[in-house]
């Protein structure tokens, strides 16, 4: 199986250089960008709202 998208978490600079958080799209899921974004942030929204989540 080859990894179409990878989201790499934040780093806020402590032990290692800080980064932004950001979605890695490889060549095989460039066709489909849109559908990748789409759901990352409906599922990024759905989270939040769920009672008890971190906001």
């Amino acid at each position: 199986e080859v990894p179409i998208v990878i989201y790499h978490r934040k780093h806020l600079g402590i032990l290692s250089d800080a980064r932004a958080a950001s979605l890695e799209i490889f060549p095989q899921g460039q066709h489909m960008v849109d559908d990748i974004i789409t759901t990352f942030v409906y599922i990024r929204v759905a989270e939040k709202s769920r009672p008890g989540a971190c906001k």
